[in-house]
């Protein structure tokens, strides 16, 4: 039997996108999306996507991958399967907005927690649900350096 790979693309290309990775040992363990999805052999990371134009040559020159600068662009060229999307907390509705109207995904995963607000939340399970988006939540500040020591010092107390 054939496995499916599904096609993804990276929207926030900042500390859990991106940048952890670049400041730990490679081979330690990965810390952030564009290196999860593009290590997995489920997925075919097609692109990623930061308003910062240096955080996209950087994404590009270690992936060898496209990136944009606005989402509407990256969304003209990708019909992904699964949007990522790790950009911060107050920008993820605007996000999804723009997401859903410029292409309809199988899937979204977001970072928790999903808007500043209740209100935020809300709205993008009924944008996702009237769409037909599947959303699924992550928490990966799990995984960061602090959170790791804050662990550490409780285990050892």
């Amino acid at each position: 039997m054939t496995r499916k790979v599904f096609s993804c693309v990276l929207i926030g290309l900042g500390d859990i996108g991106l940048n952890y990775d670049l400041h730990q040992d490679q081979d330690k363990y990965v810390q952030t999306h564009a290196r999860a999805f593009y290590l997995n052999s489920g997925f075919d990371l097609q692109g990623g996507v930061d308003i910062n134009a240096d955080a996209c040559n950087t994404f590009r020159k270690i992936y060898s991958i496209q990136s944009y600068t606005a989402i509407e662009n990256a969304l003209l060229e990708i019909k992904p399967d699964l949007i990522i999307l790790a950009v911060p907390t107050s920008f993820q509705l605007e996000a999804i907005k723009k997401i859903a109207k410029c292409f309809i995904p199988k899937a979204i995963l977001c970072e928790k927690p999903m808007g500043d607000n209740l209100d935020q939340g809300k709205e993008i399970v009924s944008i996702c649900r009237k769409k037909d988006i599947s959303l699924y939540v992550n928490y990966i500040r799990r995984c960061l350096p602090e959170s790791k020591e804050v662990k550490k010092r409780i285990d050892s107390s």
